[in-house]
Order: C-alpha cells, then sequence, then structure tokens
C-alpha cells in the first residue's frame, strides 16, 4: 500500500536554471538602483516583453545632395553685396541731424537698448565714441553728430530703438490726437516707464522726425582720417607725451583781438578776484594759445569741408570718377560749399574760355589773358586766405588738467563781457564796443 501510493503521487517538475540575461531583464529599475528594498517590495506580474533594440547613429553621408552654384551663375545683387562686404569698413557710422548743438553723451546714452533681464547690461547697441559736429577750422558746433559703433548689428539695433522710442514719444504727445492723457509717472507698458522715457528722449524736440541714418561706406579720406582719430584735430589727441589727460575750453570774442599776455592776465585777475585756482597746463601762460597756431593750416585741404562738416556726407568716388572731375576742376560735389569757399571753378573757366578766345584772334591779346587769368587766381587764393582768417580769428583754447574745473571754466565765462585789461591806451576804445565771450568745452 505504501508503495502503491508513493506512485500513485505527482512528482514536481524539474526546475530549469534561468540564465543572468533573463535575470536581468526580470529585475526592474527599482530592484537595480536600491537593491536593499527589493526584498520588501513584493514584485508584479509582468509581461516578459524583450527591449528594443538600440539604433545605431546614422553614417555620414560622403556625397550630400546639395546643389552645388557656380561663380557665373550669381545674381548681379549677390556679386555687389560681396564686393561691398570686401572693401567694408571695420567702423560703421550713424549720423544724427537736423538736431540740438548742445547735446551730450548721456542724452545718446539713454537710449541704448537695455537687456531683458538686467537693465544696466547691454549686449547690442552700445556705442563707443561720439564726435560732435564741428567746423574743421572754427570748431563752431554743427547739427550733427557722428555715433561710432563696431559692428553693423549695433548700429541697427540702436537706430531701432531710436525710433522706436521717438514714435512713442510722437504717440503720448500732450498734443497728440491718439493719446488721451499724457502718461502719469510709474505707468508701465512691457515693463518700461512711459513716462520716464519720453521725458528723458531729447534728440529732436516734438512735431519733429528722427533724422538718424547711416553714413554711406566707403568713407571718404578726410571722414576716415576724422573716424580713427575720434574727433577733430584740435580737440585730439587728449593726451600728452606723458599720458596725462588734457582738457580744453575754446573761447570767442567778437571784436577787436588782445594779446595773448594780455588775455592771460585778464583770465588770472578774474581767478584772484573771486578765489579760484584754475588747474591749467603746466600751470603756465603757455596754456592759452590761438586757434590759428593750433591748427595746421597748410595740412587742411579744401576737400576736408565737405566730407566733415556737411550733413550726410556722400561715399568716396571711385578712381575713373576722381579723375574725371579733377581733369574738369571740379573739386566739391556740393556747390554750396564750393561757392561759400571761393574755390572759383566757374570763374576761371570762363577766364580761361576767354583766353582762348583772345588768343585765337591775336597773340598779344591771348598775353593780357594770361595776365588776367593770373590775377583771378591770385584773387581767388587772396579770398580764399580771408575766409580762413576770418574763421580763425579771435578764438583761443584754453588747456586744463581736471575735466570739471574745464567744464567750470567754461560755464563761468559763457556770455560774458570780456573785462579791460590794465593799460587803457588806443584809440580803438573810443569807437569800440564791448566784447562778449563765449566759453564752450571741446569733447
Amino acid at each position: 500500500m505504501r508503495s502503491s501510493s508513493h506512485q500513485q503521487s505527482p512528482r514536481p517538475a524539474p526546475q530549469v536554471p534561468s540564465t543572468a540575461s533573463d535575470e536581468l531583464s526580470e529585475q526592474s529599475l527599482l530592484d537595480e538602483l536600491f537593491p536593499e528594498a527589493s526584498s520588501q517590495v513584493q514584485p508584479d506580474p509582468t509581461d516578459k516583453r524583450p527591449s528594443p533594440p538600440k539604433l545605431d547613429l546614422p553614417a555620414p553621408d560622403t556625397n550630400p545632395h546639395i546643389r552645388l552654384t557656380r561663380s557665373h551663375t550669381r545674381s548681379d545683387r549677390e556679386k555687389a553685396i560681396d564686393a561691398l562686404r570686401a572693401r567694408g569698413e571695420q567702423t560703421t557710422v550713424l549720423q544724427l541731424s537736423n538736431c540740438s548743438t548742445a547735446l551730450t553723451e548721456a542724452d545718446f546714452r539713454r537710449l541704448v537698448p537695455r537687456g531683458l533681464h538686467i537693465e544696466t547690461w547691454s549686449r547690442d547697441g552700445d556705442f563707443y565714441k561720439i564726435i560732435p559736429g564741428r567746423d574743421p577750422l572754427s570748431l563752431e558746433r554743427l547739427p550733427f553728430y557722428y555715433l561710432l559703433f563696431h559692428t553693423p548689428a549695433s548700429a541697427l539695433a540702436y537706430q531701432k530703438n531710436a525710433s522706436r522710442l521717438s514714435k512713442l514719444c510722437a504717440l503720448h504727445a500732450p498734443s497728440s490726437i491718439h493719446s488721451a492723457i499724457p502718461p502719469p509717472a510709474g505707468f508701465l507698458e512691457n515693463g518700461e516707464d512711459i513716462h520716464a522715457v519720453t521725458s528723458s528722449f531729447v534728440l529732436h524736440p516734438n512735431g519733429h522726425a528722427l533724422d538718424l541714418r547711416t553714413v554711406m561706406q566707403p568713407y571718404n579720406r578726410a571722414l576716415r582720417s576724422l573716424i580713427d582719430a575720434g574727433g577733430y584735430a584740435p580737440v585730439v589727441p587728449s593726451v600728452d607725451g606723458r599720458g596725462r589727460k588734457i582738457h580744453r575750453v575754446l573761447m570767442h570774442m567778437d571784436g577787436y583781438e588782445p594779446s595773448q599776455w594780455d588775455l592771460w592776465q585778464i583770465i588770472s585777475r578774474h581767478a584772484h578776484a573771486r578765489g579760484i585756482i584754475w588747474p591749467f597746463r603746466n600751470d603756465h601762460a603757455s596754456a592759452l594759445r590761438r586757434l590759428r597756431d593750433a591748427i595746421n593750416l597748410k595740412t587742411v585741404s579744401r576737400a576736408k569741408f565737405q566730407a566733415v562738416s556737411t550733413s550726410n556726407p556722400r561715399a568716396a568716388s571711385p578712381l575713373h570718377v576722381r579723375e574725371k572731375h579733377a581733369e574738369e576742376g571740379v573739386e566739391y560735389e556740393d556747390p554750396a560749399i564750393a561757392s561759400f569757399l571761393g574755390t572759383g571753378s566757374s570763374s576761371s573757366g570762363s577766364s580761361s574760355s576767354g583766353s582762348s578766345s583772345s588768343g585765337s584772334s591775336s597773340s598779344g591779346s591771348s598775353s593780357s589773358g594770361s595776365s588776367s587769368s593770373g590775377s583771378g587766381d591770385a584773387d581767388s587764393a587772396k579770398e580764399m586766405n580771408q575766409l580762413v582768417m576770418n574763421r580763425v580769428y579771435n578764438r583761443w583754447i584754453v588747456e586744463f588738467e581736471d575735466e570739471d574745473a574745464a567744464r567750470r571754466f567754461a560755464g563761468l565765462w559763457h556770455r560774458v563781457v570780456l573785462p579791460d585789461a590794465k593799460d587803457k591806451t588806443g584809440a580803438w576804445r573810443e569807437a569800440e564796443e564791448v566784447r562778449w565771450v563765449e566759453a564752450e568745452y571741446l569733447w
């Protein structure tokens, strides 16, 4: 009985040993990362699904299907862009025209686009130099400014932001029909204080358009030298040979020009009466000098006037155009500048035609025509010298070692009557009017 019952009992099936791969596939991510906690968690019955195979990275294609373009298939526009980039300038210049001559660098600095997260940090749109427009001889202020940028992208970002703020000021102006009321202080629009922005925009008055444009490239030789130097010749360099900063003030007086020593004594007595000690350069009378002595008139050519003293200067002409203008006797592209400076191109041309016609009639008249043309050239040169001297007459440069002192000196001497010197002799004092002084800090 015991044997029969033993034979009838079913035997358990032999267990097949599992491989290491099956054990790894059955383990979950929790068991692999935390083996100490796997004994307490009961494994859930899951389907034994094979893991998907990993895909290999695509092999690099040695023959990409890219359509090649040849040089002769390029359009004229692409060729012009490549030629412009090849001879492009390292500096991009924006010119603000038809504006006030009393703007400062802070007025332009407020228009630099601010960062999205940090207001004081700007990635693009920041200029590195501002050159106020001046007459190259008299240093008189002209209504335009040059803004220098390192890249065209920075110039474009600044130009777009200035145009946006100009339109915003026109929209929220008190006289605008589109604005119900002026924006109150603290009114924010897209995180920007509209009242602060509109009140600090001073590039042009309300009701006028913003004239901020890019100067055409390539630049003229005179304009390029102005950009490389960072300003006009008497204003720069602002550092002496020993590396010390020099700050200059321009003084202009109407009427009789005093001597250098008399003007130095007048300034010294004026400072002594007010208890002021001015930090003149080298603390000597050499800090005061005439403008015509500071400018090298021999190096000032006529071609520099049109390039650095007019709004919207034109780009440099090609070589064949310059040769053609030289043959025709044309020295200026702006006829207003040519007539103002008295170049006499038209007069010389008429005199030369008159001399040639008289020469065909008789030899004696040709000699008289040549003498008349020579006298005409001498008269034009004399007129040119007189215009130059009128623009530099009674203008003085005062040099300081401190910027704040130079600005205070310019503010103290602006629009005041020049005191008399100690000696009151001279017949000119009986008929001469008082001499008004105009002072300006050069930057």
